[in-house]
């Protein structure tokens, strides 16, 4: 509410209500979802719209708000996510897909965007996890910021699918997922809906694997390719009749582990298929992400 000059107040007719608004949010009969639903779209969606000076001082910034989740939640906080609904709270997207911090993040946080990022996911009704949160490993070092962890890992349990990605601005999937498309590999009952990734695939100089890539991904011209990836299914909608995943690649610095790419929503093509009959396809892997 202040100039960074300290030099004039910034009048806003808004400001006790704002300043309220926090206090509003730990009514007693506030339950934990609706905690978790703010902290997605109140907090993380519009604080990430906001412009520091240095980027880096975004997480420390948001920490007193953090505690006080914390505090209400009894939850252990995991830069920018919470341990205790890991799995909704990863299917964040960028809104300003390719732009990544210069300092090292855990790509499965939020925090490693530069640009907004938001949940489009906020439904928890009627939810089915189809991951597992098994641990977590986060560590400090002096080398970076103060406050952002210089390396963090967690494992997951849950059935990885080989995908391809592509580059196709078709009328199908144009007002949904823009220009991506999703394929599985092993199961033809799974159409992409939405394909939101926070970077890109390599250019025509990237070499692709049938595992994955082995380049750094970067913005740039798919030119229609075809790169071969990995999903990790998430959440499932039984009303819906969609399923979520986390887009992962190979991460370049550690192995076997992979890096968070993006998100993915799938929905049932056919009326007879059955989730749990697809699922049944993949086994159940321990995956770790950094």
């Amino acid at each position: 509410m202040h100039c960074e000059c300290d030099s004039a107040e910034i009048h806003d007719d808004h400001r006790k209500y704002r300043e309220r608004s926090i206090e509003m949010l730990f009514w007693h009969n506030t339950t934990a979802q609706d905690l978790h639903m703010r902290w997605r779209q109140d907090i993380v969606g519009f604080y990430t719209r906001r412009k520091l000076t240095r980027s880096s001082d975004k997480i420390i910034a948001l920490s007193a708000i953090a505690e006080s989740f914390q505090t209400k939640l009894k939850s252990k906080y995991l830069v920018g996510l919470w341990e205790q609904d890991l799995i909704l709270d990863m299917l964040w997207s960028a809104g300003d897909p390719g732009l990544r911090e210069s300092y090292q993040v855990p790509t499965w946080s939020w925090v490693a965007c530069a640009g907004w990022t938001y949940y489009p996911l906020l439904i928890q009704h009627n939810v089915v996890r189809l991951a597992t949160l098994i641990s977590f490993h986060i560590s400090h070092t002096t080398s970076g910021p103060p406050g952002i962890p210089d390396f963090g890992s967690v494992i997951l349990r849950g059935k990885l699918a080989r995908v391809t990605i592509k580059h196709e601005p078709s009328a199908e999937i144009r007002s949904q997922s823009g220009p991506f498309k999703v394929d599985v590999l092993d199961y033809k009952g799974l159409t992409s809906w939405i394909a939101n990734p926070d970077i890109f695939p390599p250019t025509l100089s990237g070499h692709s694997t049938c595992c994955g890539t082995t380049d750094v991904w970067h913005p740039g011209q798919l030119k229609g390719h075809l790169y071969f990836v990995r999903v990790l299914f998430m959440p499932f909608y039984p009303e819906e009749r969609c399923l979520y995943g986390i887009i992962l690649i190979p991460s370049p610095q550690r192995h076997p582990a992979y890096n968070r790419m993006g998100i993915v929503m799938f929905y049932l093509r056919y009326k007879y298929d059955d989730i749990k009959k697809a699922l049944h396809l993949w086994d159940d892997e321990h995956i770790t992400i950094t």
